[in-house]
């Protein structure tokens, strides 16, 4: 190893620095919103725990605050050497990636994009059919003038599915940013005054507390979110579920690991390692309770789960090799937040598709099953889930459970107009194929399978106020004659 090597900026990358805008630091904060996610690559690099070391091997380069290389790389070598826990072999190995990542910060900083889609229930005209024009303008107002004309949104697109309003927006905030989400809960709040005002049914019914403490979720709002750095193309889908849980899109990004449905996985070589999946488990309230599954190994595990839609949830997948994200759900249950039923959950999903991921097709080609899932009337029954077109309404048995597929390429964190995913004549037969599924089930009323278990109805205050009252009415027998309580488990 020379010293010049590792210590120096070679003539050729120098001119680049130039390549750098001011205006992109400004509005990512500079190096004071990089240096943590440059020090953790860093230690992830070298596989050392020692934070503090590194963090101060960089404040010892001297990042410029406007360009964002390092002024003294030897000052940051010589320091990072002196790490506990690092190698010389891989130091060297880190500073030429580091240095890298530096030199082409434009590249990286520009194209790290956040997709934020929150969605809530905060008003429907006709009883649970669809939310008013003046409520969906009103919320869209708000977002452009607080969201774009301040340069804290780079785009948004507001839709509905159902009665849900959806406020889907890129940024360069990360994930959980409180900032974007206190914009969405803002936008919500002057959406549901315009729906009081007309008197629209359950005005707010998703806004569950006061005010939010940080981010939105725990509040009563749906959130899913991906944050990447952006290739060249990228396409996604935005998914949104209405008179539905979280479950209903388990089955879906299940048979994204299944070839009968993901034709990449057989097809494309960059598909066959397969995928991880977080699948998180709604019986434990407060922190997430999660377990990671890798397909297609664990694959016959991951379908236990996920046939128990009431109590597990894929709540996001990664690509195998990588660690990628191109998958996030909302798993958020109302009555875990209000402890009383307020509304089906009403689910959104990101994913992102094509290259690297399961093509645009492949995503969709599950929702042609039509499959049940919990929901439909009153949030008490199963029923087939219909693909419906952008800003589709509910009607009969207030269903059928619905989702919608707004697809999306974005350039630079600005969206294009959406696709409107569902809206080609091969639904129209699917649509006719679930309304028939969606009569079937329904004439079975309320017995068995028709209406969700017991545990999925405690929440509806008139069922347990119904049973209690019966139980009362329970006696002890045995061979048809009164018996003191307990006796009758007792043996002769």
């Amino acid at each position: 190893m020379t010293a010049q090597s590792p210590l120096t900026i070679p003539m050729e990358i120098r001119p680049a620095r130039m390549r750098f805008r001011k205006e992109i630091w400004e509005r990512t904060h500079g190096w004071r919103s990089d240096v943590d996610a440059t020090v953790e690559q860093i230690a992830r690099l070298l596989d050392v725990k020692d934070l503090e070391g590194i963090r101060k091997a960089v404040e010892v380069g001297k990042p410029d605050k406007t360009y964002g290389y390092l002024n003294d790389p030897r000052a940051f070598f010589q320091v990072l050497l002196a790490t506990k826990g690092v190698r010389q072999q891989d130091a060297v190995s880190a500073y030429h990636q580091t240095r890298d990542t530096l030199v082409q910060g434009e590249v990286m900083i520009a194209n790290q994009i956040t997709i934020s889609d929150i969605k809530a229930d905060i008003g429907s005209i006709g009883g649970h059919i669809k939310p008013g024009i003046s409520v969906v303008e009103a919320v869209r107002k708000y977002v452009e003038q607080e969201g774009v004309n301040t340069g804290l949104l780079r785009s948004f697109f507001v839709s509905s599915t159902g009665d849900d309003i959806s406020i889907l927006m890129t940024h360069q905030r990360g994930k959980l940013d409180e900032t974007i989400h206190q914009l969405a809960w803002n936008a919500f709040l002057v959406g549901t005054e315009v729906a009081r005002l007309e008197g629209h049914y359950g005005a707010g019914q998703d806004l569950l507390v006061d005010a939010p403490a940080g981010n939105v979720k725990g509040a009563g709002p749906a959130v899913a979110e991906l944050e990447f750095v952006e290739r060249s193309a990228e396409p996604f889908v935005s998914f949104g579920a209405d008179k539905t849980n979280p479950g209903a899109f388990s089955l879906p990004v299940y048979l994204l690991s299944d070839p009968m449905y993901n034709s990449g996985l057989i097809l494309a070589d960059n598909m066959k390692p397969g995928y991880t999946y977080r699948i998180l488990d709604l019986t434990h309230k407060g922190e997430d309770k999660a377990i990671y599954l890798n397909t297609p190994e664990d694959l016959y595990d991951l379908a236990l789960l996920v046939r128990d839609t009431d109590n597990f949830v894929i709540e996001s997948v990664f690509l195998k090799t990588t660690g990628e994200q191109f998958v996030a759900v909302s798993a958020t249950r109302l009555h875990d937040i209000a402890g009383k039923y307020t509304g089906k959950d009403d689910p959104r999903m990101l994913v992102r598709c094509q290259g690297q991921f399961p093509a645009t097709g492949e995503v969709l080609h599950p929702f042609a099953l039509g499959h049940l899932v919990a929901g439909f009337m009153r949030g008490s029954h199963n029923g087939p889930l219909m693909p419906v077109k952008l800003n589709g309404t509910i009607s009969w048995f207030d269903g059928p459970p619905i989702v919608t597929a707004a697809a999306f390429s974005v350039k630079n964190g600005i969206l294009t107009e959406p696709a409107d995913a569902f809206d080609q004549p091969f639904w129209d037969a699917v649509r006719h194929e679930v309304s028939q599924k969606a009569q079937w089930i329904r004439r079975q009323g309320f017995f068995g399978a028709a209406m969700l278990p017991w545990n999925e109805l405690e929440y509806s205050a008139g069922p347990v106020k119904k049973m209690k009252a019966l139980q009362s009415r329970f006696k002890f027998e045995r061979d048809g004659e009164p018996v003191a309580v307990g006796a009758g488990s007792q043996k002769d």
